[in-house]
Formats: C-alpha cells, structure tokens, sequence
C-alpha cells in the first residue's frame, strides 16, 4: 500500500467538514470526468471496491508546519486506559486523570505520520486552538481571536 498526501489550502471556509467519504466522492467525480485518472476506468473498479478498493481516503485533518511537520488527528475511539496508564493512580486520583483524559481530544504526531503512542503529545480542543494561533498569519490571528 502507497501512502500520499494531498494538502489543500483553503481560501475560504468549507461548508461541511472534509471527510473521507466526502473527498472519496469528489475523487470518482473528477475520474468519471477523466477516465485515464483510473487505471481500468471508474465502472470496472469501483465494481470490486468492496474486495479490491483501489484507493482510500482519510478526513481531512491539519498539518502545522514551523520547522517540523506536525499532523494533528483525533485521539482514536479506544479505551482511555490503552493510550493512559493509570495503574500508578490511587482510584481517586483515576477519576480525577480519565477526566482530564477525555477532553484530550487530539494527537499530535510528529514527522512522517508513523504513530508511536508512548511518544504522542495530547491537547485538548483549547489547547489545539492555542497552538493553531501561535502558528497563524497576522489576518488568520485576527479572525481567530473573534472567537
């Protein structure tokens, strides 16, 4: 399997989020347009999608880019206690840390979008937005800040 990634720089805001099925949906459209886009045509691969899919697309998340490169993606849907260890906690103290935990809502991932959770940073929604802004153009900040 091939990895690619596509990065788009909106001039505007979209009206609905970018996810898989959506940009899915927009690639076949651009391939029934032009069929050499689709080796073998869009008909024929679409035909076996559900035992041969020919490709797969992931929603759209952010990249920040400084002197690294760092995708940020949401925490996967997996027991908190996989990506926290509590066992160090008194049960107390546990309560208090799977709070915490659930509002760290997104992963950074550092550099080749290789996922080593041991070494992934966690933020939460303000957090990220913080983050967002420290990176952000002077017209980017100035819309930010409205909110």
């Amino acid at each position: 399997m091939k990895f690619y990634e596509i990065t788009i720089r909106p001039f505007s805001g979209f009206g609905t989020p970018l996810k898989g099925d959506t940009l899915f949906g927009h690639f076949c459209w651009q391939a029934a347009y032009k069929a050499s886009l689709v080796q073998g045509g869009l008909k024929n691969v679409l035909s076996v999608y559900d035992k041969k899919p020919f490709v797969i697309f992931s929603s759209a998340f952010p990249k920040f880019k400084k002197k690294d490169t760092h995708y940020i993606l949401k925490r996967p849907d997996i027991p908190l206690s996989w990506l926290f260890p509590t066992d160090k906690f008194t049960k107390e103290e546990k309560y208090i840390k799977i709070k915490d935990f659930k509002n760290q809502k997104w992963m950074i991932i550092k550099g080749k979008l290789k996922i080593d959770l041991a070494n992934t940073s966690f933020l939460t929604d303000q957090q990220l937005f913080n983050k967002s802004l420290s990176i952000a153009t002077p017209e980017t900040k100035q819309l930010m800040e409205k909110f």
